[in-house]
């Protein structure tokens, strides 16, 4: 079939012609119907920054790849730029195809990520750390397909060879328990998510410090691994932490509070704590438009959401008042662009 042809193309040798190369974003990205980043996602901070003067918010900008949620890190830092429309985004957990520069003018281009860890192994020790990416790589593939077996065999390995490379509390295995816990998050295997959580907070604290930013970010996760069984209670004093942590570290209206905050107010409004929820909502619609603009999306989740605990408090007015804001803003965000999938 025409993908079986495409893929055996990839296995041909020969010489690519490229349109056009340039080091000025502006002249790339212009008159360009798509706009892909196929770049680390560590590179998205700095593209964000440079594109936010450059997009118009009907462009799609594609990730690729995203890494699982780099659309959400990608628009937290094109509004930390500047950007202030809702932006086009979309993201493959991991790249479409892998290539790799192996020599001067020579570029392997690899139809499937798992030949990636074929060749890889054949070439290496079965111990040996740069089989890390590519079983990363093709395990990442295996969870957006929902092989989470398949996926969990191929984690425990590259964090097997981590350990046995840097032992068992270098911050470096961070992103290999984040893997994981991200995986059994996924499949909902919620009691073994919880303790890599709980050892990556343990080994982040060592490493910065109880009180950096780092240690929040994961509380947050592992609150959310409860706020999902259902156990609010647990989840709120990890939140009430990653809210005090972000607040020491970068002050209190600082927009990387907006998300902890919001966190916090539904739980204390699934926990029928209404009136603390309250204060928490009317907080993060007020930080949300001082730090995003009054008519960002995030502004209008967080007014739906001050709506619910509204109409459970039974104030329908203040409610319905709520919801025709947010009402505005999704019409203004959307007006003008064209729909269905």
């Amino acid at each position: 079939d025409e993908m079986a042809k495409a893929l055996d193309m990839l296995d041909q040798d020969g010489l690519a012609r490229i349109a056009h190369m340039t080091t000025d974003i502006a002249e790339a990205v212009e008159g360009a119907d798509l706009i892909m980043l196929v770049v680390p996602s560590v590179a998205h901070q700095g593209y964000a920054e440079a594109l936010a003067p450059l997009l118009d918010g009907d462009t799609p900008v594609f990730l690729n790849p995203g890494h699982t949620g780099g659309g959400l890190h990608f628009a937290h830092a094109l509004a930390g730029a500047g950007f202030r429309a809702t932006p086009l985004l979309c993201e493959t957990v991991t790249l479409t195809y892998i290539s790799r520069l192996e020599a001067e003018a020579e570029v392997g281009i690899y139809g499937y990520t798992k030949r990636v860890l074929d060749s890889t192994e054949k070439a290496n020790e079965p111990e040996s750390p740069k089989l890390v990416e590519p079983l990363n790589n093709l395990a990442l593939l295996y969870r957006a397909q929902e092989k989470y077996d398949q996926a969990e065999t191929l984690l425990l390995r590259a964090l097997s060879i981590k350990e046995t490379q840097l032992g068992p509390s270098n911050p470096n295995l961070l992103g290999s328990l984040n893997n994981l816990a991200l995986l059994y998050s996924s499949a909902k295997q919620f009691a073994k998510a919880t303790p890599l959580l709980e050892r990556m907070i343990t080994i982040t604290e060592e490493g910065f410090g109880k009180e950096h930013p780092r240690v929040a970010i994961t509380l947050n996760q592992l609150a959310e691994i409860h706020r999902l069984q259902n156990q609010p209670e647990q989840a709120i004093p990890l939140v009430q932490r990653a809210i005090n942590i972000i607040e020491k570290a970068e002050g209190p209206e600082h927009s990387g509070l907006i998300g902890p905050i919001n966190n916090l107010a539904v739980l204390y409004l699934n926990a029928g704590r209404y009136e603390e929820a309250q204060s928490l909502f009317q907080r993060a619609i007020v930080l949300t438009e001082q730090t995003m603009g009054k008519t960002d999306f995030r502004v209008e989740r967080a007014l739906r959401n001050y709506a619910q605990l509204l109409r459970k408090m039974d104030r329908t007015e203040e409610a319905r008042s709520q919801e025709s804001r947010a009402d505005a803003i999704l019409a203004k965000n959307t007006s003008g662009k064209p729909k269905g999938p």
